[in-house]
């Protein structure tokens, strides 16, 4: 899911079919930037039908951004693992990497 971060506190996200991107607010609460509405995944796209839009949540200093695709970053982890694992056909002899974006005040 490409994401942009501006300088004007926000950040826009381009979803093709992945749950919504989580921010962690600096008080620990949770929300759920969702698109405006669902894409099909991409590589999957259909002639006909409609390309994602991007669109824009606040991003602000202290907040977190996590890009994966399960909501649940425990379960992430798991899956990430075993599908890694899957499509290696054996044990990882690399590393693997998930995106985790964080706002800090300069």
């Amino acid at each position: 899911m490409p994401a942009e971060v501006s300088g004007d506190r926000s950040v826009t996200l381009l979803n093709y079919g992945h749950p919504a991107t989580v921010v962690v607010r600096p008080d620990g609460t949770v929300h759920f930037a969702a698109p405006p509405r669902n894409a099909l995944p991409l590589g999957l796209g259909i002639r006909g039908t409609d390309a994602p839009r991007p669109y824009e949540t606040d991003f602000t200093p202290g907040e977190r951004a996590v890009l994966l695709k399960d909501p649940d970053p425990e379960t992430a982890l798991q899956t990430l693992r075993r599908d890694l694992v899957q499509h290696v056909e054996g044990p990882l002899h690399d590393d693997a990497a998930m995106l985790l974006l964080r706002y800090h005040r300069w």
